[in-house]
């Protein structure tokens, strides 16, 4: 088997365990890690179907946790205004973008995880400007995840009901954009068939990811996630 294939199952099952157990990171880290095998404009489509397979078994688990009003009142109108905005521009992120994201998330992450006392919800207001520039992030290098996560992961949400909410939101999202990649010729049939080779990777990860989740309490849950995001935000610094 080629090494380039079974490092990219290994980077694949990773991702997937990871979104499985928080609720986001798998393209994040296809997208880091893949960038040392493949490259850049190859990843996200072959990695976008896997996401979107990966997303839909656990949605299809999970439908009865997804909070279906913070999803379509709250998350996918904001990140909707990003992604439309992000369309207007030129669709080409700007070289500096990754290292100044990887900045951003990991204050933000260092921020909840050395805070004293319980974290309060963000305004509205500030809440809705984030889940827009998540927007823009998805829309330009498909890694809006960890400003989505620090948007609404302050709230009073269950870990089952946050996990399963945001996998949801990944996968309209990562449909949207599976539409967009599909007018572009860049998802076709070519790619779908290098998919296929990663699948059997992300099948393991998401019942492994779901074991993990079902393993720990709501406070070891948030730490984790805030965990996930700093390291999310390390290798984007060093991209």
């Amino acid at each position: 088997m080629d090494a380039t294939l079974v490092a990219m199952m290994v980077v694949v099952l990773l991702g997937s365990t990871v979104q499985s157990t928080v609720g986001f990171g798998s393209m994040l880290v296809g997208t880091v890690a893949g960038a040392q095998l493949l490259p850049p404009d190859q990843l996200v489509p072959l990695l976008l179907p896997i996401g979107l397979l990966q997303t839909a078994v656990v949605v299809g688990r999970t439908w009865r946790d997804v909070d279906v009003r913070l999803l379509g009142l709250r998350v996918l109108p904001a990140m909707g205004v990003g992604m439309a905005v992000a369309a207007l521009g030129p669709g080409v992120a700007a070289p500096g973008m990754r290292p100044v994201l990887g900045v951003l998330v990991l204050a933000l992450a260092a921020k909840e995880l050395f805070r004293r006392g319980e974290a309060r919800p963000l305004p509205w207001w500030g809440s809705s400007l984030v889940l827009v520039g998540a927007g823009v992030v998805q829309a330009l290098l498909a890694t809006g995840g960890p400003l989505v996560v620090w948007a609404i992961g302050r709230d009073p949400i269950p870990p089952a009901r946050l996990r399963s909410t945001l996998n949801a939101l990944w996968l309209v999202v990562n449909l949207v954009l599976g539409a967009a990649l599909v007018r572009a010729d860049r998802l076709n049939a070519e790619t779908l068939l290098q998919s296929t080779a990663l699948v059997p990777a992300a099948l393991v990860g998401v019942p492994l990811g779901m074991w993990l989740h079902h393993r720990v309490d709501e406070r070891s849950f948030r730490r984790a996630l805030w965990i996930v995001l700093a390291v999310c935000g390390l290798p984007l610094i060093l991209a």
